[in-house]
């Protein structure tokens, strides 16, 4: 039992110890081999676990390179698209052109995943495809914020109502912000204090809000782009029409007394003071205020109206 302890320690440590390179699903890979090999007669032996990826010898592909993956002059593995499978440890072996071994590098490979949610959602974050089975404790953080931790099922740390770690070890997440975008991840450790297995998730916030709409910060959504663009013309043709009826307002004021296309000529008949029944008629286009009552007379064309005799 002691040997077997010791021996976990050491894989513990040697784990932990190995590089991490951390991939987008569906992103293209690159791995370097620990060093910057500049002789192309360097060979390259690449491994993935015990499995072969490809070999290079002074410089040329004799294994394993195909349209989706190879290897460069300088070492470095690349792949055109990572998936969950390529998850794992991966080995590069270095010889000169003598057959000499020069350098030997390890590089973990941990894919991560994106999600989408919308705010207000509540996912739950999976804690990856190698997650162990019975977990003794695990815990979940967010950059280098420690959210919760369980040990054997117990919350001993961030026990808040707004995320909880579940059974399985997945992160629920209660209804999400803005701010909660970003990566988290997940560490399981054994009964010993040793990390057996890393995972991280990434997770994106979408802006689009129920009327389909965005938040600020936010690019517009489609619907949203032809709401705004419904309610521009509506109020442009609204002044225009505005504009157009107040110009036709001004047009029938100004218009003056025209009544049905005939000119209005008053006759403003004023009482002489002091001499009876004499009056005094003005004749004009304007109607004397100061006169109540005074007669009007439709004339054809003005151009041609003679006063009457006898008028001042």
């Amino acid at each position: 039992m002691f040997l077997l302890s010791c021996l976990t320690l050491l894989w513990g440590f040697s784990y932990s110890d190995v590089p991490r390179v951390v991939v987008f699903l569906g992103q293209p890979l690159s791995l370097p081999p620990g060093r910057n090999f500049m002789d192309i007669t360097n060979h390259f032996h690449w491994k993935k676990g015990t499995l072969t990826l490809g070999k290079t010898r002074n410089g040329t592909c004799v294994s394993g390179c195909v349209e989706t993956s190879k290897i460069f002059t300088n070492g470095t593995f690349w792949k055109s698209r990572v998936e969950w499978e390529d998850e794992g440890q991966y080995s590069v072996e270095v010889y000169n052109r003598y057959g000499v071994h020069i350098h030997r590098a390890e590089i973990f490979l941990q894919i991560t995943d994106i999600m989408h949610v919308t705010l207000g959602e509540s996912p739950i974050l999976p804690p990856g495809r190698t997650a162990p089975e019975e977990l003794y404790e695990v815990q979940w953080s967010k950059g280098e914020q420690l959210l919760q931790k369980l040990h054997e099922g117990r919350c001993i740390h961030g026990c808040a109502e707004r995320y909880q770690i579940l059974p399985n070890g997945s992160l629920w997440l209660g209804p999400v912000q803005q701010d909660d975008g970003g990566t988290y991840s997940v560490e399981v450790y054994n009964e010993y204090r040793i990390s057996i297995h890393q995972a991280e998730i990434f997770l994106q916030i979408n802006n689009e809000t129920s009327w389909g709409g965005t938040t600020s910060g936010g690019r517009l959504s489609f619907s949203a782009f032809i709401l705004i663009s419904v309610g521009v013309i509506i109020l442009i043709t609204m002044w225009i029409i505005g504009g157009l009826l107040y110009k036709f307002t001004r047009k029938q004021r100004g218009a003056g007394d025209k009544v049905m296309g005939k000119s209005m000529i008053y006759a403003n008949v004023k009482r002489r003071k002091g001499s009876g029944e004499s009056h005094q008629v003005t004749w004009s286009n304007e109607k004397d205020t100061g006169d109540p009552g005074g007669t009007l007379i439709y004339m054809e064309d003005i151009s041609t109206f003679r006063r009457p005799q006898g008028t001042d």
